[in-house]
C-alpha cells in the first residue's frame, strides 16, 4: 500500500482498476462516475453497460461495488460478501493507491490517475534496461576473452 502524497487534491483523483487475473490481465475495468454523494464527494461504480460485458463471467450476479471518497479517504463498498481488499474479506474498507481489490473472481490493482506506481518509479525504461544488459554482456565477453588469451599465453610459456 502506497500512501497518496497530496490529501488536498484527493477529491480530484480518479480511481482506476487494472485487472491482475488472467486472461484479462492488464486491462482496465470500466468505472463510471455516479452522482456525487450528499457531501459532493466523488463516487465511482462498475460500468455495467454492454461495453463491459466481457467482465460478466468474473463478477457476482448483482454487482454493487462502489469506490467513493469520504472525508479525504477512498472507500470501497459492496453490499455482498464478494469483496476482498488486500486478501481480507470486507463489506467496506479504506483503500489506497496500489491496493489489491478482489470482487467476485475479478482481482485488480487500484490506481489513481496521475499517481506513479512503485514499479514505474523503480523500473527503468525498457530501452535503458536492454542497453544495460547488452553492455554487461559485452563486458563479460571481453573479460572472458582477456582471461582466455592470458591463460593461453601462460600455458605456452
Amino acid at each position: 500500500m502506497t500512501r497518496l502524497s497530496d490529501n488536498s487534491s484527493i477529491n480530484t483523483q480518479t480511481p482506476e482498476l487494472i485487472i491482475l487475473s488472467p486472461p484479462l490481465q492488464g486491462h482496465r475495468v470500466p468505472l463510471e462516475k455516479s452522482s456525487t454523494n450528499q457531501q459532493d464527494n466523488p463516487c465511482y461504480q462498475l460500468d455495467l453497460s454492454p461495453k463491459a460485458a466481457f467482465l460478466s463471467n468474473f463478477l457476482p450476479s448483482t454487482p454493487t461495488l462502489t469506490i467513493e471518497c469520504i472525508d479525504k479517504q477512498w472507500m470501497a463498498n459492496a453490499q455482498s460478501k464478494h469483496l476482498k481488499v488486500n486478501a481480507e474479506p470486507v463489506y467496506t474498507a479504506i483503500v489506497d493507491h496500489e491496493d489489491i481489490i478482489q470482487y467476485g473472481k475479478l482481482r485488480c490493482r487500484l490506481l489513481f490517475a496521475g499517481q506513479r506506481t512503485l514499479a514505474q518509479q523503480l523500473t527503468p525504461a525498457p530501452n535503458i534496461l536492454r542497453n544495460k544488459i547488452r553492455m554487461m554482456a559485452i563486458s563479460a565477453t571481453l573479460t572472458l576473452s582477456t582471461i582466455a588469451a592470458v591463460t593461453s599465453y601462460l600455458v605456452n610459456q
